[in-house]
């Protein structure tokens, strides 16, 4: 499958729902009403009789107010994508967006009935902005980090777990700190890390663990951020997780974590703070503030 009308990287990602007859295909830098690398991603399903059939319009970014809306320059919409099992739930990523802080957007398949149109259409559903970090803010009102948040993003066969990567994310420190697994954060070798001096570790990168709350109509966030270990690992640029969302492997490619960019893959479970796995976790009695656990360095 090609396209000749959009010049943006078809095929960056593509997704396909258990069956094999709904497949989701990106192009994360197709222009779109002449600003370039907005995005789009398409959805087909396979018809018996006629191959694959677009399943609605091209979902594509639109910002702004009412009657002032622009498409999203630059967002890299469809950077990554992730079918729900039965095809009908896709989550996008989209890390250029927001001077990229990134974003990741859900949709859900309405059907024609449900809302008395002519065909079915894509809407976006969740209330929440999945939005990146903006850090520090320098004098200019610029945000410091441009984490990238939806360069991967992995949904559920259910369509309610979702698990999103931001592998630019950085945060401040100083030397007087230790990072999430208790290991100083600074180089005794390098001239700013010194004791009171707060300076910008980047590139450390981070998950985030989403349930979609059905009775809120939200996403909510499940525990904490799980962070890499040091600068410049990237961590999540690779993830893949169990369908119950109890356990999750992380990439980090360039991690320097034993060998000078040797890489690492870390597995995590949850630690079911919110009580015992099922369809119901993290919804509305659920403490937001449940956590992974590392099982163990998977490093070589």
């Amino acid at each position: 499958m090609c396209s000749s009308d959009l010049a943006g990287h078809v095929g960056f990602d593509v997704s396909l729902d258990n069956m094999g007859l709904v497949m989701a295909v990106s192009a994360p830098r197709a222009p779109v009403n002449g600003e370039p690398w907005v995005g789009e991603v398409r959805v087909f399903e396979l018809r018996r009789n006629g191959g694959w059939t677009l399943m609605g319009d091209p979902i594509f970014l639109i910002e702004g107010d009412q009657g002032k809306k622009t498409v999203a320059e630059y967002a890299e919409f469809g950077y990554s994508i992730s079918l729900a099992g039965n095809g009908k739930r896709i989550a996008i990523g989209a890390p250029g967006q927001a001077k990229s802080r990134g974003r990741v957007h859900t949709y859900a398949w309405a059907t024609a009935e449900a809302q008395q149109i002519d065909d079915g259409h894509w809407i976006s559903y969740g209330k929440t902005v999945l939005i990146g970090d903006c850090g520090t803010r320098d004098a200019e009102g610029l945000c410091q980090f441009a984490g990238r948040m939806g360069s991967n993003v992995k949904m559920s066969s259910s369509g309610y777990n979702l698990f999103v990567s931001t592998p630019n994310e950085g945060y401040k420190t100083d030397c007087n700190e230790t990072n999430v697994y208790d290991t100083p954060t600074c180089d005794p070798n390098h001239p700013d890390h010194k004791p009171g001096n707060w300076f910008p570790l980047e590139g450390v990168g981070s998950v985030k663990a989403y349930r979609y709350a059905a009775g809120r109509a939200d996403w909510l966030g499940n525990g904490r951020k799980i962070w890499g270990k040091s600068q410049d690992e990237h961590f999540g640029l690779a993830m893949d997780f169990t369908d119950d969302a109890n356990i999750v492997a992380i990439g980090a490619p360039t991690s320097s974590v034993g060998k000078f960019y040797g890489g690492e893959v870390q597995v995590w479970r949850d630690d079911w703070v919110c009580g015992p796995p099922g369809p119901l976790r993290c919804d509305l009695t659920c403490d937001p503030t449940c956590d992974f656990g590392v099982i163990e360095d998977a490093s070589p």
